[in-house]
């Protein structure tokens, strides 16, 4: 939104540097007196499937076991 040369950024990204990058390209421009970032970060969820995590659990308890016996 632009109103009396003063620019209110809104808008969600996935992180910091992209809305510090939103206002560093239109804070110098011709006009603009001043920037107000109201932009909100919202990182993407990653996605875990149970039966990936309970894997790697897995793996990683076999692998611990065998360092055990070594030892």
């Amino acid at each position: 939104m632009v109103q009396d040369g003063r620019v209110t950024l809104s808008g969600d990204v996935d992180w910091y540097h992209q809305k510090v990058h939103a206002e560093d390209a239109i804070r110098h421009l011709i006009g603009v007196l001043g920037v107000t970032n109201s932009i909100t970060i919202k990182p993407p969820v990653p996605t875990v499937k149970a039966f990936e995590v309970k894997a790697k659990i897995e793996d990683a308890l076999r692998r611990n076991a065998r360092f055990s016996v070594a030892a």
